[in-house]
């Protein structure tokens, strides 16, 4: 099986995963889709796992065409002029290196190896299944019954008589005589035939908040789909659009290291606020 299967299989994998956690949170609860969220967790983690094999195949192919176009031995600069090193490696190393220096500044640097692959596999199963769950349900509130939300009417009860023992018989009055039944047909005729009194439908207030939250999920779920479709869109598209123009390497390239370093940003970020508590809570003597 070549390479390019392999990727349009994940890929596939990772839209039908999409599509069917937008069915699965609209339309079951979690306590009812016990499985499917293990199997959807199990799936991102097999993806995290081909991407990551994926990132450093790249970066080592992006060093062995750089040594063989110098022609002899490489030196550290030479890595920076590597974009494929550089958007990769570095932001995943520099991500990767300052939890291990916050680990080692709190002096609990044991779940780094403990626990830190389990959390690589997990983070995917977070930012998907979550965020997906999320936006299904941004108000907490269900599809309700769909509309079928209708006063169920009373058809009355059959009250038994004393003194009818267990057997639990009742006695029921038939017409019998001929006239009595023609009268009876005469009367169902005539209701039929008779339009019923219009009933102005009235919608209480707290249906009318349930339709206006209902009605808001659906907007905000369905501008987070399409937005994400068009972004979906434009990056497959690049190659195709950028072959005139000869930048689509480029405009990729860029793409993933915008990704790349945003989430070496964000780790920074988070770095410094836990330095920072650090700091705070060694000086304030807490």
């Amino acid at each position: 099986m070549s390479r390019s299967y392999i990727y349009l299989f994940f890929v596939i994998s990772s839209v039908l995963f999409f599509v069917y956690h937008i069915l699965i949170f609209l339309l079951h609860r979690p306590q009812g889709s016990k499985w499917f969220y293990t199997a959807s967790m199990i799936g991102f983690a097999v993806i995290t796992i081909y991407m990551t094999v994926a990132a450093f195949l790249l970066a080592f192919k992006g060093i062995d065409a750089l040594a063989r176009d110098k022609g002899g031995p490489l030196n550290f600069g030479d890595f920076f002029t590597n974009s494929i090193f550089r958007n990769i490696v570095l932001s995943l190393l520099a991500t990767l290196g300052l939890y291990v220096l916050a680990s080692l500044l709190f002096f609990e640097p044991w779940h780094m190896i403990t626990s830190f692959a389990q959390y690589m596999l997990m983070a995917p199963s977070y930012i998907n299944v979550l965020n997906v769950y999320a936006f299904a349900n941004v108000h907490d509130i269900s599809w309700g019954t769909k509309g079928d939300n209708a006063p169920v009417k009373d058809l009355g009860t059959v009250a038994k008589p004393s003194g009818t023992g267990a057997s639990g018989s009742v006695e029921a009055e038939l017409p019998t005589d001929e006239k009595d039944i023609n009268a009876l047909y005469e009367d169902a005729i005539h209701v039929l035939n008779s339009k019923p009194p219009k009933v102005e439908q009235k919608v209480d207030v707290r249906t009318q908040e349930e339709d206006y939250y209902k009605g808001f999920r659906t907007n905000v779920l369905l501008a987070w789909v399409l937005t994400n479709g068009l972004l979906a869109a434009a990056i497959t598209t690049t190659n195709t659009r950028a072959n005139l123009l000869g930048s689509a390497s480029k405009a990729v390239g860029g793409y993933m290291a915008f990704l790349l370093f945003s989430v070496a940003g964000l780790a920074f970020v988070r770095f410094v606020g836990s330095s920072t508590y650090m700091i705070v809570r060694l000086f304030a003597g807490e």
